[in-house]
């Protein structure tokens, strides 16, 4: 359908679960990703700087007063982002705090009683996760947001389409990264730069805090 339309520029978007079950005819195309799709093609790409998200989330949390600050994460939503949220936290940890507290990663949803045992083992004051899949895993472990817990969020924007009002967190600048993207596949096109690239460019934007009622200060 591509090659039928003459369409020799994609942008090539994410999806919350895989749905590219076959490859595309990259020798003849130019393709910029947006984020980590297609993950293992060398494409250039525009994207949030997930690792620094991680880091300012934690800080953000840490001036506001919050000293043990857990990390929620499904696995699959941290190795989509190569591990840049874990990283980012661990070294966040490492940085700013005497506290070493393990990240739940979890690989399904979020069993009530494991959610309430680690909050209590790690005896947290804040968690960051990714949004709404742990906010409200949180909530159905019994943890009353901000009461008990405070909670900041990886990307604000798609957990306030789950409906979790002023949530607090990082905007990750969505609108930037498109406008990137664009720039690139502009240029691409001007020089004809079909194929996969040799040494595929990674455009890091920068995401920004988003104060909100589920992390006030202490």
């Amino acid at each position: 359908m591509l090659h039928a339309r003459a369409i020799h520029g994609c942008l090539i978007t994410p999806f919350p679960t895989p749905v590219y079950s076959h490859e595309l005819d990259w020798a003849h195309m130019i393709c910029v990703g947006l984020g980590y799709v297609f993950n293992n093609h060398a494409l250039h790409r525009a994207t949030h700087n997930h690792f620094r998200g991680a880091f300012l989330a934690y800080q953000k949390l840490t001036e506001l007063g919050y000293r043990r600050i857990g990390l929620m994460l499904d696995q699959a939503q941290n190795s989509r982002v190569n591990y840049a949220w874990l990283g980012g936290y661990l070294a966040a940890q490492n940085t700013l705090a005497p506290a070493r507290l393990e990240p739940l990663l979890t690989t399904g949803p979020a069993a009530p009683a494991r959610v309430k045992a680690w909050v209590k083992r790690s005896r947290l004051d804040a968690v960051i996760g990714f949004g709404p899949k742990q906010f409200l895993a949180l909530e159905q472990a019994g943890c009353r947001i901000p009461q008990d817990l405070a909670f900041a969020a990886l990307d604000v924007e798609q957990t306030r389409l789950d409906h979790v009002e002023a949530v607090t967190g990082i905007n990750q600048n969505l609108p930037l990264i498109g406008a990137t993207a664009v720039d690139i596949l502009a240029s691409q096109l001007y020089h004809n730069e079909q194929g996969l690239p040799q040494r595929p460019v990674y455009s890091m934007i920068e995401g920004f805090w988003v104060p909100g009622r589920t992390a006030p200060a202490v």
